[in-house]
């Protein structure tokens, strides 16, 4: 009868954490489509810069490009992808050093000109008029600013 009722206790336990860790749960994320690039300014790669792809609909992805201009857009932290759709896109300046963050406060950045260039044009979703249907997935697409 005790080993019973041990495990019964065993089976409750695990049965309240699985549905408290999610296991069985349909995921409530919406249908996503993998989507990686290249962006580029004035045709060389921008490191450091956040891009942002935000739907008429939905939660936006951003992708942050490596010192080749590489990015992979993400839905959420650990979820790759974007919603289906037209999408807004906008960029900002991730500084690599805190000397570089300061200097881009204090006005002092050593960006190259086109770059500056390119963060006042696309810097914000209300200057950046650059839009790009995502209608499937997409591991090469050029952002050229």
């Amino acid at each position: 009868m005790r080993a019973d009722r041990w495990q019964t206790t065993i089976l409750l336990f695990a049965a309240i954490a699985c549905s408290l860790s999610g296991c069985g749960r349909a995921s409530n994320a919406p249908k996503l489509h993998a989507v990686s690039g290249i962006l580029t300014v004035s045709g060389q790669p921008a490191p450091n810069i956040i891009v942002h792809f935000v739907p008429a609909k939905g939660r936006p992805s951003t992708g942050v490009t490596d010192a080749k201009g590489a990015f992979e857009l993400k839905y959420e932290k650990d979820i790759l992808g974007v919603v289906p759709g037209d999408h807004k896109v906008w960029i900002e300046y991730r500084p690599g050093t805190p000397a570089e963050e300061m200097a881009m406060r204090e006005g002092k950045s050593s960006l190259a000109k086109e770059v500056l260039e390119a963060l006042q044009k696309f810097g914000t979703p209300e200057t950046s008029s650059m839009t790009v249907k995502i209608d499937g997935p997409k591991k090469d697409l050029k952002v050229e600013l």
